[in-house]
């Protein structure tokens, strides 16, 4: 008997496949219509950056994130920054570039490919969310923990503004809906944590108060705003 799958005898036979349906072919259709028109929708510069590959829409998330610590240490550095220990310097860094990492990696990573598991996505944001918070009240580790004290005016309205940037670039680079309630938590879970590293730069606050409450929160004030921006999109 002629075998379905080859030549090969000892090759188990190829599994039939149903069949299309009027209504699955239908479904099809509307589907790729609608992809249609999105992409037809999309034009100038924010359609481009989209059309990139996803490995070089990563790299510029990433020249963002940098840019906005760079921009930081050039024209608002805390004062005692030379005496914050360089192991110190590149432990934190390492530590919010690493969640920030996965992040991006989630939100921009191609549709062909296999999606995270909700359980794991729900750790990487909620660590993300946590990760300023243990910095804040682990006294040998928080960051600088070498300066004067002294407060500097305008942590919140700095975290808020790179954080913001950071989220408006993602959004540029995504083709997400703006209403997925996952890509919002994301994209806020990454803008708190370029806006907490950024702020670190140019506060030398080591109170545990200050840290806690005005620091650390900036992730949770970007979801709260992107969250009511994301609906109005939507």
């Amino acid at each position: 008997m002629e075998r379905q799958n080859g030549s090969d005898p000892e090759a188990p036979p190829l599994a039939n496949l149903p069949t299309a349906t009027p209504e699955l072919e239908t479904e099809v259709e509307r589907l790729l219509g609608e992809t249609e028109a999105l992409l037809d929708r999309e034009q100038g510069p924010r359609s481009k950056l989209r059309s990139l590959p996803s490995g070089s829409r990563s790299i510029v998330a990433a020249a963002g994130a940098v840019l906005a610590v760079i921009c930081v240490y050039a024209f608002a550095r805390r004062s005692d920054f030379s005496e914050i220990p360089a192991w110190q310097l590149a432990l934190v860094t390492a530590s919010y570039a690493a969640p920030l990492a996965g992040l991006v990696w989630c939100l921009l990573s191609p549709l062909y490919r296999v999606e995270v598991r909700p359980e794991r996505a729900r750790r990487l944001i909620l660590g993300s969310f946590a990760l300023p918070f243990v910095w804040a009240v682990l006294p040998p580790l928080a960051f600088g923990h070498t300066g004067s004290g002294t407060t500097r005016h305008g942590c919140v309205f700095l975290g808020l503004t790179l954080g913001g940037l950071f989220i408006g670039l993602l959004r540029a680079l995504d083709r997400a809906a703006d209403g997925d309630p996952r890509s919002v938590a994301m994209g806020a879970a990454a803008g708190g944590l370029v806006a907490n590293l950024g702020v670190a730069l140019y506060c030398p606050e080591t109170r545990l108060l200050h840290l806690a409450l005005v620091h650390a929160p900036l992730g949770l004030l970007l979801l709260f705003v992107y969250r009511r921006v994301a609906r109005r999109l939507a």
